[in-house]
């Protein structure tokens, strides 16, 4: 029996199917192997055991994408009339044994996503002969390929679709790519260097360029599209590119992605986008643009679905009459928009415009849309209240209202009718709000952060038991009170930064907090807390860790929303920032916040000891425990805390001497031991060299040596005690008789002189005719 296949098969694991297949040699069909989705775990072994399928001769395509092979790979050298062969998401790292360059009917090829860690050139080899006339399409990315972009590749022909992106490539592009006459999909984003070969201009077939992500630089002519003009993605973001078109120049094309952030496209708005009318997705984001924005282009834009014009200078009104109907990400943030805020449609899931002059209220945002997925209006002067509106918002996983001049309470969402079951993110801080914390915020089980401070909120502080996602809790800066509830260490046990500073809670410090071994950052100052220093302080395992690395601070949200379109991932994230005060000073951290450990118990009403398990928390940047009433002296190890670059003991009770140890801390910057009861000699060397305001130290009489003008026993220049004797008498005769020996020499010598001359004339004689 003959097997006659014109549509894919897909190869289980059966081994009663591979059996059958085995015995049936396919000498005169057309079969589409596709051994994909199944999540395999075989090695070689598989294909040792399965050699078989390297026999059919008429074999046309191969489809192993979407599983976990691993190792070197070969027999498909055999398969003559091989098409197309995807091996796409494995791990077939070693290229060494692959011999396909005598398949002459071979049009695509897929290695992307296999951590093939190799020279792009070794390729050469295996891509030379026939197959360079066949192949159309190759797929080299999501790898580890290094080297320069070779220049055989321009080479192959026929190629059409050229995929490279997200490897290890570097160096310049090679021109050779602009004579692919073929080439329609070409994508490089790697770290390639230098400028765009003038040669792509004459890409006449090219639908997709998409050299973004890379460190490109140079200018952007008329030149690279000069025939172009089939272009529809235009992906040059994230380069240091300058694009300088002739103000006579027309594009040949309808672009429907138009992605060029970072690139320079300023002061004005580029004048050839008035020519663009079909495009889907805009990001000029960082492109030094500084104008207002002109009306032909929100005419433009009315298609848009991914909108991106942020962090330029980009003023004026948005218009009333304009509306985001079809958009679905809106990112004006870090701008000078003014005026209300706009109107957008039902579609919009991600609106971003922090960072503006935004004003009125929130009622055409939070009032029209409900299903938005993730708002940031932070940084605007938005006042009024915060609408109920919310409460219905069933998709909503992001809002950001903080720093503007919102007031009234927050809304009374009841569990009943709130649909918030994804919110992650809620920032209201740095507003005017009031009224005590709603119960509702502490049943959203996916929270992950919480920032309520700098408001006028009162109460106590909300059962959060069930946010066991929690990593961020800021309350600072109200007016609660009450104690710190012990479930806050037994439930939230992801919690990594604990901010209640400067509000009216008390009592003891519970102990359950020690339970918080990822806290980072932990601020309890301003407060009334009593009792001791906690002992369990060296319970938190990552103040302990000196192994510090930058990790993305972003929310992972709940639904895990992404947008997809056309082919192009659209995902909007939300990244975090914590206010630590740090040496004195209140520093905002974002981008580094992952890096930031910090212990503030500060302005409370701690007594006793400083515990020595301080000095275990040897990750520790910043430790503050001034304004107490703690006794005894400042631990001897204080110096194992080589990391600290900040420690404030101002304002306690504490005595003794200050430990040598302390000139160990080679990145302390910053030190105040002022009004305390310390004594004796103040340690020197390394970066105890560098603290010279001797205010650091004031209140502390018993203190001596640098910086103080006051010197510690033993400092006095030796034999200072013996009186000293008055020479001025003694210097005033000897300078008289000096002048005194100087006349009587002057006198002798000149007579002498002239007495000889004056006997013996000729000697006279002699003299005068010298002279």
């Amino acid at each position: 029996m003959t097997f006659i296949m014109k549509t894919s098969i897909t190869i289980s694991d059966n081994p009663i199917i591979l059996r059958a297949l085995g015995l049936q040699m396919i000498e005169e069909a057309t079969l589409v192997v596709v051994i994909g989705m199944l999540r395999m775990r075989r090695r070689n072994s598989w294909f040792r055991a399965h050699s078989w399928l390297f026999n059919i001769s008429n074999l046309n395509s191969i489809d192993l994408s979407f599983n976990q092979f691993q190792g070197p790979i070969s027999g498909f050298g055999n398969l003559a009339s091989l098409q197309v062969l995807k091996l796409g998401r494995n791990d077939f790292n070693d290229t060494t044994s692959w011999n396909i360059k005598n398949l002459c009917n071979l049009q695509i090829l897929d290695l992307s996503h296999n951590g093939i860690s190799a020279d792009i050139s070794n390729f050469d080899k295996q891509l030379s002969g026939c197959v360079r006339n066949s192949l159309q399409v190759l797929n080299l990315a999501n790898n580890a390929l290094g080297g320069a972009v070779p220049d055989w590749i321009g080479e192959l022909r026929n190629l059409k679709s050229l995929h490279l992106e997200d490897n290890l490539l570097c160096c310049l592009i090679p021109p050779s790519l602009g004579t692919l006459s073929s080439l329609s999909f070409l994508y490089l984003g790697n770290m390639l260097q230098g400028p765009i070969p003038e040669s792509f201009g004459q890409l006449s077939e090219l639908i997709v360029l998409d050299v973004g992500f890379n460190q490109l630089s140079g200018i952007v002519s008329d030149v690279h599209f000069s025939n172009v003009t089939k272009l529809e993605a235009l992906l040059l973001s994230s380069n240091s590119l300058v694009l300088r078109f002739s103000s006579s120049w027309l594009p040949q094309f309808q672009l429907k992605n138009i992605h060029l952030g970072s690139c320079v496209l300023g002061p004005q708005f580029p004048a050839w986008l008035r020519t663009q009318r079909m495009f889907s997705t805009m990001d000029m984001s960082d492109a030094n643009i500084s104008a207002a924005v002109p009306d032909w282009f929100w005419n433009s834009s009315s298609r848009v679905y991914y909108f991106n014009l942020s962090h330029n200078h980009i003023r004026g009104v948005i218009p009333d009459t304009f509306t985001f109907k079809n958009a679905a990400i809106i990112d004006l943030q870090s701008n000078q928009f003014h005026g209300s805020l706009p109107r957008i449609g039902n579609g919009v899931r991600y609106l971003y415009l922090s960072d503006n002059s935004f004003s009125g209220d929130l009622r055409p945002i939070l009032n029209n849309v409900t299903d938005l997925w993730s708002v940031s209006l932070s940084r605007n002067h938005i006042s009024g209240t915060i609408p109920s509106s919310i409460c219905e918002m069933q998709m909503l996983e992001v809002l950001d209202l903080s720093s503007n001049l919102l007031s009234g309470e927050i809304p009374r969402c009841s569990k009943v009718t709130t649909g918030l079951g994804f919110f992650s993110v809620l920032n209201l801080a740095n507003n005017n709000l009031s009224g005590t914390i709603p119960q509702w915020i502490g049943t959203e089980s996916f929270l992950g952060s919480l920032h309520l401070n700098n408001n006028s909120l009162h109460g106590g502080i909300p059962s959060l038991e069930k946010c066991t996602y929690l990593y961020i809790l800021d309350l600072g800066e109200n007016s609660l009170k009450g104690s710190i509830p012990p479930w806050i260490g037994e439930s939230l046990t992801h919690l990594k930064m604990l901010r209640l500073r400067s509000n009216m809670l008390g009592g003891i410090i519970p102990d359950q907090l020690g339970l918080l071994s990822e806290l980072q950052v932990l601020d309890l100052a301003g407060n009334n807390f009593a009792g001791t220093v906690p002992h369990w302080i060296a319970n938190l395992s990552a103040m302990v860790s000196t192994d510090k690395r930058i990790t993305e601070f972003f929310v992972t949200t709940a639904s895990g929303n992404t947008v997809d379109y056309v082919g192009i991932e659209l995902t909007a994230i939300y990244q975090e920032s914590l206010l630590v005060t740090i040496k004195g000073r209140d520093l905002e951290y974002s981008n580094t916040l992952s890096l930031v450990m910090s212990t503030d118990l500060s302005a409370n009403d701690l007594h006793g000891q400083i515990p020595d398990s301080v000095t275990d928390l040897v990750g520790l940047q910043s430790l503050n425990l001034s304004g107490n009433s703690l006794k005894g002296s400042i631990p001897r190890k204080i110096g194992n805390l080589q990391q600290l670059e900040s420690l404030d003991l101002s304002k306690n009770l504490l005595d003794g001497e200050i430990p040598s140890s302390i000139s160990a801390l080679n990145y302390l910057s910053y030190l105040n031991l002022s009004y305390n009861k310390l004594s004796g000699r103040i340690p020197v060397g390394n970066q105890m060299q560098t603290l010279t305001d001797p205010t650091i130290y004031a209140g502390n009489p018993d203190l001596c040596g640098i910086p103080l003008t006051k010197k510690c026993t033993g400092d006095e220049v030796p034999g200072s005690d013996e009186p000293v004797l008055d020479t001025r008498n003694s210097d005033e005769s000897e300078t008289l008789w000096c002048f005194i020996g100087m006349m009587i020499g002057f006198v002798v010598g000149f007579w002498t002189f002239w007495g000889i001359l004056s006997l013996k004339k000729a000697w006279r004689i002699s003299y005068f005719r010298l002279v």
